[in-house]
């Protein structure tokens, strides 16, 4: 095809962070994409770097986009952009990953169904559009209560039993992805409890109804919806690139929505919601996939401009966390039960209690345990996708 490219083999964590923060931005502005061709945790180096370049902000006109070609056991981000153009992620996510990345940037002619590359939502259209896009990817900005800690992200926040299930499975790493299966069925067996305090800034206050049913703590809420606010913010964000105040050009350096860690968040307008309970995980994630055969909410795209809070109660049952795995794992995805509440949200923080020891990942990665936040940096970053308009 004779694309030219330059090969970069990382020899140790943060190689390619060290290589990307390096470049000036001539350099860097040479290059048509990023490529990563790793699991989710060296995309996440990749992001982190763009991030924290001192060049970089989303109203420049050039954004280096990221493109992945899925290497690791997990593969949840190569897997969602397959999702999101109606290519098949499950049993295909290599060949189709590395299939959008041929594309051309221009517009091609349609894909038949007949090949058999696309989903069957695909097929019932009959034909896919398949020129490669240079799509928006929502970016997650996390911190800890540790000395200087700032960090960014692409795909998830765990705590709880997720992390349990991502980290402490890595002793299988030898059996692929099933690593995840056989340790997960574990912790359900072990069903153990996390007490912290949960502080969240839903773009949908009426949810927080569900959450006063299920015994927990709560704050008093108005009935004023958010989600027009938050688009209408999104919206301006990005209408503004240029102007000096614009808080998307300063991502990187503070938060917009939430405080320093070390600071309470003020609730004088009565918009966050704040639980005192044990539970049994809490899950932020930015798209639809925690790996490739773990679908958590298929409609959630890696460009909405808000985060998915998944939030497991210490009511549920091993038999509810079964059944929480099953509809992961066929692909159908979570709904809020009794048991679990699933919000949309645009900022989170996790302030666990002092005997209570909790690993913390972000996109797959160790984070130091503590108090934890969060929130979203919508479209903050760009991707290499493919199939349907964003």
């Amino acid at each position: 095809m004779n694309i030219p490219y330059k090969l970069i083999c990382t020899e140790y964590p943060g190689h390619a962070q060290e290589f990307i923060l390096k470049l000036s931005e001539e350099e860097i502005s040479s290059y048509r994409a990023v490529v990563a061709c790793s699991g989710d945790g060296l995309i996440n180096e990749v992001v982190r770097a763009i991030a924290l370049r001192q060049d970089y902000n989303v109203g420049k006109e050039y954004r280096i986009p990221i493109g992945i070609i899925p290497a690791g056991t997990g593969n949840a981000t190569a897997a969602a952009l397959c999702h999101h153009s109606g290519l098949l992620a499950k049993s295909s996510v290599l060949l189709h990953s590395v299939f959008l990345l041929s594309l051309p940037p221009e517009t091609m002619s349609l894909l038949e169904y007949k090949m058999g590359l696309v989903s069957d939502e695909g097929k019932l259209r009959l034909t896919l559009p398949t020129s490669q896009r240079i799509s928006p990817l929502t970016g997650i900005r996390f911190g800890t209560d540790n000395k200087n800690s700032r960090h960014f992200g692409v795909l998830s926040i765990e705590w709880g039993i997720f992390s349990d299930l991502d980290y402490k499975s890595e002793k299988l790493r030898w059996m692929g992805e099933t690593r995840f299966t056989v340790y997960g069925y574990y912790c359900i067996m072990r069903k153990q409890l996390y007490r912290a305090k949960l502080s969240y800034l839903p773009i949908d206050n009426q949810k927080s109804q569900s959450l006063k049913n299920n015994g927990s703590k709560t704050t008093e809420e108005d009935s004023i919806s958010q989600s027009s606010l938050v688009n209408k913010n999104v919206k301006d964000l990005r209408r503004r690139p240029n102007e000096s105040n614009d808080p998307i050009k300063i991502w990187n350096k503070t938060w917009y929505y939430l405080p320093d860690i070390g600071k309470p968040i003020s609730n004088d307008n009565g918009k966050w919601v704040v639980l005192d309970d044990e539970f049994i995980s809490i899950l932020v994630l930015n798209h639809s996939h925690m790996a490739a055969s773990a679908v958590v909410q298929p409609d959630a795209h890696f460009s909405d401009p808000y985060l998915n809070l998944v939030i497991i109660h210490k009511n549920a049952t091993r038999v509810d966390l079964i059944r929480i795995a099953q509809a992961i794992s066929s692909g159908k995805g979570l709904k809020s039960t009794p048991y679990m509440d699933i919000v949309q949200i645009s900022a989170v923080r996790v302030d666990p209690y002092p005997n209570s020891s909790v690993i913390t990942m972000l996109d797959g990665e160790l984070m130091p345990s503590g108090v934890c936040q969060a929130e979203v940096m919508p479209g903050y970053f760009s991707v290499i996708s493919g199939g349907q308009t964003i």
